[in-house]
């Protein structure tokens, strides 16, 4: 079992437009026709997240 955080807007964004979580631009982007903001630093620290999660593997 491993803790790992919560990845909230940005997870979201990128699982609703089918793009992994290290191509996903940030910014102000449309889904769904909704505009909604990924912030940069939020993002690095999903993507260190999911680094730490595939590298215990």
């Amino acid at each position: 079992m491993v803790d790992i955080r919560d990845f909230q807007t940005t997870g979201v964004v990128a699982f609703a437009r089918g793009c992994p979580l290290y191509a996903l631009n940030s910014g102000k982007l449309d889904v769904m026709g909704h505009r909604v903001t990924v912030y940069e630093d939020y993002k690095l620290n999903c993507v260190e997240a999911m680094d730490k999660l595939t590298a215990r593997l």
